[in-house]
């Protein structure tokens, strides 16, 4: 499986994730995404162009979470 599996509790409680640390998924499944890393990795992972700002991305449950 290429997404992250994340059991979320129903409600308005936030969920923490942790971001995946590899550039682990195939190129079908990224499509237009791209993986960038950084010194503090606070910024790394997935990313998308969108509207001209770069979007932080996961794959959680096999749905594309910005």
């Amino acid at each position: 499986m290429v997404s992250i599996t994340l059991d979320i509790e129903p409600g308005d409680q936030w969920t923490e994730v942790t971001r995946r640390e590899t550039n682990d998924l195939p190129p079908h499944v990224k499509g237009t995404t791209y993986w960038r890393t950084s010194i503090t990795d606070l910024k790394g992972g997935y990313h998308v162009s969108h509207q001209g700002e770069e979007v932080y991305i996961e794959f959680i449950n096999n749905v594309l979470i910005p």
